[in-house]
């Protein structure tokens, strides 16, 4: 249990019941992330990602966990998805975030330093040492969020339009 901002938080293993929230949440970050402008692309953007997370989210080696206000255990806060993994051509294991969000209103109260701290629990507790993610260059703060929690720059995605 976590200590904030007059809540106590807890983090647990998400449930089936849990999916809609977190589907809504995951939503919500690709979305902002995207920095989507007009109607039809987010309605586009929108249909995509649910056909996407359905397909990720099918995945077996993976780990979702939530967080909640203990006072009201059944309103999500945030989430952390994370994926067992391992290296193209090192086969060495890791586990990767696929994703880490917190319910608007709730950003930047300690949610997601939390569940990245329960993401490295896990990670440990799988007989990994490496935990790793994909940060939009664009999203300054979260490059700085991950860089405080000690997330070092490893490889460089690059991308064309053609």
């Amino acid at each position: 249990m976590t200590v904030l901002v007059g809540m106590k938080i807890s983090i647990r293993e998400a449930r089936a019941g849990d999916l809609p929230a977190i589907k809504e949440m995951d939503r919500d970050v690709v979305l902002f992330v995207a920095g989507l402008d007009s109607a039809k692309d987010l309605a586009e953007v929108s249909k995509r990602h649910e056909e996407i997370f359905e397909r990720w989210f099918s995945i077996s080696e993976q780990k979702v966990f939530i967080a909640f206000d203990e006072a009201k255990p059944e309103a999500i806060l945030g989430f952390v998805w994370l994926i067992n993994n391992s290296e193209q051509f090192t086969g060495i294991p890791y586990c990767f975030v696929m994703d880490l969000g917190a319910r608007e209103g709730h950003r930047r109260q300690g949610i997601g330093k939390a569940l990245m701290g329960r993401a490295m629990e896990y990670t440990k507790s799988t007989g990994c040492d490496r935990l790793k993610l994909m940060v939009n260059a664009r999203n300054k703060n979260a490059i700085r969020f991950y860089r405080q929690l000690g997330f070092e720059l490893e490889d460089l995605y690059m991308k064309k339009k053609v």
